[in-house]
């Protein structure tokens, strides 16, 4: 547990890992992901095919 967030989360660790998921740009992460495995479109399946 990270002493630099403990001012805000104190030991609310489930909220400060809520908080920090939320802030992720997903469909970015998505673009990028899809980038790196060669596929047109973000947001689609995972599944290895």
């Amino acid at each position: 547990w990270e002493h630099a967030y403990y001012l805000k989360y104190q030991n609310k660790r489930p909220d400060y890992v809520a908080g920090w998921w939320n802030t992720l740009n997903w469909p970015a992460i998505s673009e990028r992901y899809s980038t790196a495995r060669g596929t047109r479109s973000g947001m689609g399946s995972l599944e290895r095919g």
